[in-house]
């Protein structure tokens, strides 16, 4: 006798559906020959299912397993599978913002923005924390400084990136571009002394107060920094930064007059939107390792050193001023070829967001705003400082 077989229910599957992305448009389009006739979803997830055009689609609003319904016709009934389609999370949500410890020594914001109207256009600046830093509520490690000497007509811009190692940065940062600042600034103003009249001197006498004024600043960081040092007992070291600087002048005939100097990452230039010409104002030092570089240590107070960072241009009208740390430029450029390429800095200029935010009818937290761009792998404190000139200068 031989046994009659016992009925084994078919066991109907689907190949699983791609994985969406939270925050990113999705669609997946089913074959013409497909089974599927209906797909529901087990929670709101701004996910859709288009029957006539066989379709998921949509953007997702929410992360992790979605379960869905998928009724399918097989020998001629209908069948609900259940199968879960995962949404992978947005990076930037998974980034917390935790305040740093404001009664630590040396605590300072976490963010800081400027605005000021000058005689000969706008200087505008603003810091933040990278994510990294806010996601653990530690210090912002940038500083800036601008300033405009309305007697001299200088422009003056200073960016600052304290070195990620070093555990007092946020000091070293700060130090560094307001006893720069300072400096230049008391020498402009004193009359007994050539430097405020800048703007009146010939070339050769112009050239030996512009490098007097940078090795003045350097000479007054780097003291700032020994004597925070000795007083507080904390390791000089802890205190290593970059230091970008940059004046800019009106000369008697129109002209403009333009000095800077960089130690370290980050980028310095002059921009002329009109014509799209481009002046590098110093050269980012950059290691054997990536993220390696050069901070403002003794070497850099040594005149052969600081004489070959210096770079003056003068120009026939007023350009655009743009100072960054690293956690811009890094984003933005990427490569030290990128930064020398006028088409980069061009579409850099050009962007909508930034544009609208030097136009906003708050700049200063617009420019906070829009410095929280998203940079895939690039987390860094970043800090931007403009001297955006007045038409009639341009």
């Amino acid at each position: 006798h031989t046994p009659t077989p016992i009925p084994v229910e078919t066991r109907i599957t689907l190949s699983p559906l791609p994985p969406a992305n939270e925050g990113q448009p999705y669609e997946r389009k089913l074959p013409p020959d497909s089974p599927v006739l209906n797909i529901g979803f087990g929670q709101d997830c701004g996910l859709a299912w288009d029957g006539d055009a066989r379709r998921i689609h949509g953007t997702p609003t929410i992360s992790g397993d979605v379960q869905l319904t998928i009724t399918i016709s097989h020998d001629g009934k209908q069948h609900d599978i259940i199968q879960p389609l995962h949404i992978n999370p947005d990076p930037k949500s998974l980034w917390q913002d935790n305040p740093s410890d404001q009664s630590a020594p040396f605590a300072k914001p976490d963010s800081a923005e400027t605005l000021q109207d000058t005689p000969h256009g706008r200087l505008l600046a603003a810091r933040v924390r990278g994510r990294s830093h806010a996601h653990v509520g530690s210090y912002c490690d940038d500083d800036y400084r601008i300033a405009s000497h309305e007697a001299s007509g200088v422009q003056l811009l200073i960016v600052s990136d304290g070195a990620g190692s070093a555990s007092h940065a946020r000091l070293g940062s700060q130090l560094a571009v307001n006893t720069a600042a300072d400096t230049i600034l008391t020498l402009l103003d004193d009359t007994a002394k050539p430097h405020h009249k800048l703007a009146q001197l010939d070339a050769d006498k112009r050239k030996q107060i512009a490098d007097n004024l940078i090795a003045n600043a350097l000479h007054a960081a780097y003291s700032a920094h020994k004597t925070a040092a000795q007083e507080t007992g904390i390791a000089e070291k802890s205190l290593s930064c970059t230091l970008l600087i940059t004046l800019t002048l009106p000369l008697a005939d129109g002209s403009w007059y333009s000095i800077g100097y960089q130690v370290g990452d980050g980028a310095a230039a002059l921009w002329f939107p009109e014509t799209g010409k481009l002046h590098l104002l110093g050269t980012a030092d950059s290691g054997a390792y990536s993220g390696e570089t050069q901070f403002l240590t003794a070497a850099q107070l040594q005149p052969e050193d600081y004489r070959r960072r210096i770079r003056i241009n003068e120009t026939a009208s007023a350009p655009s001023v743009i100072l960054m740390t690293d956690g811009v430029s890094d984003a933005k450029f990427e490569t030290d070829a990128a930064l020398a390429d006028a088409q980069h800095w061009r579409a850099f200029w050009q962007d909508s967001e930034l544009q609208a935010a030097l136009a906003a009818e708050d700049p200063k937290a617009a420019l906070h705003e829009w410095l929280g761009f998203w940079s895939r792998g690039n987390h860094d404190d970043r800090t931007v400082a403009f001297f955006l000139p007045s038409a009639s200068n341009t």
